[in-house]
């Protein structure tokens, strides 16, 4: 999924998410329900935060560390219900 900002927001960056089952994958990351980690890989611009929801995985990029911060606790909070 692709979010764009909101016309008139002030915020500028896009933000990709991809959520997959956790735990069907031997290389799935170990992955504590309760934390948000950082995943940048090598030589890559674009900063990568990670967490986990039930047997659920969120992979969420973006060009900005700020905007993405304050999209992945409204989407964990979501996910929560």
């Amino acid at each position: 999924m692709i979010y764009r900002p909101a016309a008139g927001s002030g915020r500028h960056d896009a933000l990709r998410l991809w959520i997959k089952v956790y735990g069907n994958d031997s290389n799935d990351p170990m992955i504590a329900p309760e934390r948000i980690y950082t995943g940048n890989a090598p030589k890559s611009l674009h900063p990568v935060l990670v967490w986990r929801n039930g047997n659920m995985i969120y992979y969420l990029t973006g060009n900005a560390t700020s905007p993405m911060i304050d999209a992945a606790a409204a989407l964990r909070v979501a996910a929560a219900g």
